[in-house]
């Protein structure tokens, strides 16, 4: 990593967390989306990066001018030439074939593979390919959501893993809590099968994250609601689990219930985000809500003669100008350092970059949105890429043009 205008020091744990300490470094916006029926608006997910550097990523809006006027949102890639970033929609979804993409694309050599919110057949969001050749892309709707049995509404996007395509949806499945479902691929064609239908509230609900896949037959996830229910949260405040596959079934474990302090939730409400696992088998996320002053926390699950527990690593709002209601997930670094975004918050209440250091237990604020007229951005919905020393990253709203932005920082 390129640590220009770093200082890094070994502090009392208490010290590290509630420290006010902005560190240096430089968020550089590497485009402004423009809206309307030429361009996308609004991306809620991560950036990927090809083995070649170029980016890929969705817009939720934009392209077109269905969906109200806003558009059913885009699939774009950006390449880099003399240190100048440029874009371009590589789909326009037209609602009938998707709309509203609101996960992260995988990528697999020449295609890339995704998932749309809404629209498709039955309005319950698609599963989709676009395959890249001879200059051209081409999308195929691998499957329609019929909002049955079979889930609805995949928020989050796919992983791959042996071949197969695994995601989540939020709705549906034969309680209306949600499914984990599993895309074959051809021939001759592909199908889906729901692996996991979620029942509320004690097993969890609404997943509304991408699977971390441990192996092929190992995943760990998050659902938004279920778990644990109080007279004022009667729908529960969320969990973490396993699904596990033995001799072709699957069988799932709730390793944590949110919320388990009553109607504090002082451990944490609502996890919006996905799960990453360190190389020593520990669980960090984040949740939404909740937290010592209600605004959201950074945890970490650790495992010991099979009983899961967890250990608040950070409240957001502790400090001053901290970040609030982290939507995203934590990357882990090569060098083991965690960065990752919150949606609100701030100096300028427009979210920030953080970084926490579990060796140290130093959290750190890197940066906040909203300077200058917001023109560096807005509102980070999603995950952070790290490559190269650089970390990459999407606003939801902000920028030149007021609909978002993809920036680095570094």
């Amino acid at each position: 990593m390129n640590y220009r205008g770093w200082v890094w020091i070994a502090v009392p744990a208490v010290l590290a967390v509630w420290a006010p300490l902005l560190w240096a470094g430089t968020e550089t916006v590497i485009y402004s989306f423009a809206g309307g029926s030429s361009d996308g608006a609004n991306p809620k997910r991560p950036v990927v990066m090809s083995s070649g550097g170029a980016l890929y990523g969705t817009t939720v809006y934009g392209g077109g001018t269905g969906n109200g006027g806003m558009g059913y949102g885009t699939v774009f890639e950006m390449t880099e030439s003399g240190g100048v970033w440029s874009e371009t929609p590589i789909l326009n979804f037209a609602g009938t074939d998707g709309g509203e993409p609101d996960g992260a694309l995988v990528i697999n050599g020449s295609s890339l593979y995704g998932t749309t919110s809404i629209g498709g057949t039955n309005s319950d969001g698609t599963a989709f390919q676009l395959k890249y050749s001879s200059g051209t892309w081409t999308e195929t709707v691998l499957y329609d959501f019929a909002g049955g049995n079979d889930g609805a509404n995949p928020y989050a996007g796919l992983v791959q893993t042996g071949g197969v395509l695994y995601g989540t949806t939020y709705n549906g499945g034969s309680s209306s809590d949600g499914t984990v479902f599993s895309l074959t691929p051809p021939p001759p064609s592909w199908s889906e099968a729901v692996i996991y239908t979620f029942t509320g509230p004690s097993d969890g609900a609404n997943p509304h994250a991408p699977l971390l896949a441990a192996s092929s037959t190992v995943f760990y996830g998050t659902t938004y609601n279920g778990g644990s229910t109080h007279s004022c949260a009667t729908v529960g405040c969320g969990t973490v689990f396993e699904l596990q596959n033995s001799s072709g079934t699957w069988s799932e474990s709730v390793l944590y219930k949110f919320g388990c302090n009553g109607c504090t939730s002082n451990d944490g409400k609502n996890p919006h985000g996905a799960v990453v696992m360190d190389s020593s088998g520990a669980l960090y996320g984040t949740t939404l809500a909740g937290g010592a002053n209600g605004d959201g926390t950074l945890y970490k699950l650790t495992e010991s003669g099979g009983t899961w527990s967890e250990t608040i690593l950070h409240s957001f709002g502790s400090i001053t100008n901290d970040g609030k209601e982290p939507r995203a997930s934590v990357i882990i670094a090569p060098s083991g350092v965690l960065y990752g975004t919150t949606t609100l918050g701030g100096a300028n209440g427009c979210g920030t970059i953080y970084s926490y250091n579990p060796s140290t237990s130093a959290y750190v604020l890197l940066y906040s949105f909203g300077g200058s007229g917001s023109g560096d951005g807005c509102n980070p919905y999603a995950d952070l890429l790290y490559s190269g020393g650089v970390l990459y990253g999407t606003t939801y709203s902000g920028g030149a043009n007021g609909y978002g932005t993809v920036f680095t920082w570094q």
